[in-house]
């Protein structure tokens, strides 16, 4: 009866495994593993492609449909770009219902994005939609985790063995995120000027480390390497080793490698920085400031907060409709005798540059080349 009893011991702890891992796939309880809330409430559907699985609720299913384009289309490309084919589609939960905008992937098992369905996100991603730049992210994560998978995550889930700023920077380049303000060149600028590079989370900084190292790398190395990275495994055990690899596969350490490029980028910024001076100190043109705003009416613009101009070309923000929440930041091109028409000022070409809050103070070069 010995056997039979241990048999039966074992078939209790096999069933409660598969549960405890099926119920980690679960809607349940992949959102509550971020924000330490369920909505057992909630109906839960999902929508099927070839490669993808989105998990929703009402009402997202347009969100749903648009996620599983968005994901077949990026799934194709990553599949090249990590030269590596999943075994299992991309499961992507998606929900709105905890007040934030953000995404995650949870150790190449599935992806959560919590929406908004207010388009304030798009003012952080500009001319691209925030659900392609953000589950595109995921997605460039959720590969990488998988490409530098061995065999032992066959038997245990192992944290991604990539430095959190390379695992960042991998995301965001192979993901097609373009490199420009927000989470990169002014947050990297901010730590070169006060000669501070710490890893803070709290301030992102690791992103903008993270994606300048991984483009630096491209560039001086090619894109072969970078990929060659991924792939190395150790020589007894066949693990992935990030340090050791790297060394092997760039022929120094990480460490003299971060020093190469922080002398790099140290003599870019401070070299732009310097001939942006020379460049101002030359500009004798000057350009005029209208104080008295309440005097000016812009055509087909609801509020103006700040507006300035040379002979030909206006740069203003405010607000087109009343009912925006945001200020648009444009330039045009008018004719001056408008001004003379009731101080009406009517110009053509009008060229968004992009979307803020609060904007104290406009400034332009006289040679319009730099915005302030």
């Amino acid at each position: 009866m010995k056997p039979v009893n241990n048999l039966f011991k074992y078939s209790i702890l096999i069933t409660i495994f598969i549960l405890i891992i099926s119920g980690f796939n679960s809607p349940v309880s992949a959102f509550r593993y971020f924000n330490r809330r369920n909505h057992p409430e909630l109906d839960w559907k999902q929508l099927e492609s070839e490669n993808i699985t989105v998990v929703y609720h009402k009402p997202l299913y347009d969100t749903a449909k648009e996620a599983l384009r968005i994901g077949e289309s990026a799934y194709t490309s990553l599949v090249k770009t990590y030269d590596i084919k999943l075994d299992k589609k991309v499961k992507i939960f998606i929900s709105n219902r905890d007040d934030i905008s953000n995404g995650f992937s949870l150790a190449g098992r599935f992806i959560i994005i919590i929406v908004d369905e207010d388009d304030y996100v798009n003012l952080m991603t500009g001319r691209d939609t925030w659900l392609r730049r953000v589950l595109v992210h995921e997605m460039s994560h959720h590969f990488l985790f998988h490409t530098v998978s061995s065999w032992l995550n066959y038997f245990i889930t192992l944290e991604n063995p990539f430095p959190i700023t390379f695992n960042e920077g991998y995301a965001m380049f192979f993901s097609g995120e373009p490199w420009g303000y927000g989470r990169s060149d002014a947050l990297l600028k901010k730590a070169v000027f006060s000669d501070d590079l710490k890893e803070e989370y709290s301030d992102g900084i690791h992103y903008a480390k993270g994606f300048s190292m991984v483009r630096y790398l491209y560039k001086f190395y090619g894109l072969e390497k970078l990929q060659e990275l991924l792939k190395y495994r150790t020589k007894h055990l066949k693990l992935y080793d990030f340090e050791e690899g790297f060394k092997k596969v760039y022929d120094k350490s990480f460490e003299d490698f971060k020093e190469e490029w922080r002398r790099y980028i140290y003599t870019y910024y401070y070299g732009e920085a310097s001939n942006l001076k020379k460049e101002l100190e030359n500009d004798t043109t000057v350009n005029i400031t209208l104080n008295a705003l309440a005097e000016v009416e812009i055509k087909d613009w609801s509020s103006i907060n700040e507006i300035v101009f040379d002979d030909s070309v206006v740069f203003l923000t405010g607000k087109i409709s009343s009912s925006q929440y945001y200020n648009d930041l444009a330039y045009g091109f008018y004719d001056r005798d408008t001004l003379q028409l009731k101080n009406r000022l009517e110009f053509s070409d009008l060229n968004f540059i992009s979307k803020s809050f609060r904007v104290r103070n406009l400034d332009v070069s006289g040679n319009l080349r730099f915005l302030a």
